[in-house]
C-alpha cells in the first residue's frame, strides 16, 4: 500500500485558514480545491529555495535574499 505525502495546505489547514482570516466557514470541496491548487505551488518554492541555507525564517530569509540581490549570489559571511 502506497502512502501518500501529506500535503502542507491540507483541506482542513484550508478551512481554518478561512474561519480565521475571513470569520466563515468554506465547504469541503472548496478547502480541497484550494489545497490541491496551492501544492504545486508549494512543492515549486521548496525546490527553489534549496540550498540557500535558510537558518531562521523570516530573518534569516531576508538576509539571504539581500546577501543574493547586492552580490549575485547565495554565500553569506557570518
Amino acid at each position: 500500500m502506497k502512502q501518500e505525502k501529506k500535503t502542507t495546505y491540507d483541506r482542513h489547514f484550508m478551512e481554518l485558514l478561512f474561519a480565521q482570516l475571513h470569520d466563515h466557514l468554506i465547504d469541503e470541496a472548496d478547502a480541497e480545491g484550494l489545497s490541491k491548487m496551492l501544492e504545486p505551488i508549494n512543492r515549486l518554492a521548496e525546490q527553489a529555495s534549496n540550498g540557500l541555507n535558510f537558518d531562521d525564517e523570516p530573518a534569516d530569509f531576508l538576509r539571504v535574499m539581500n546577501e543574493i540581490k547586492n552580490t549575485g549570489n547565495n554565500k553569506t559571511d557570518e
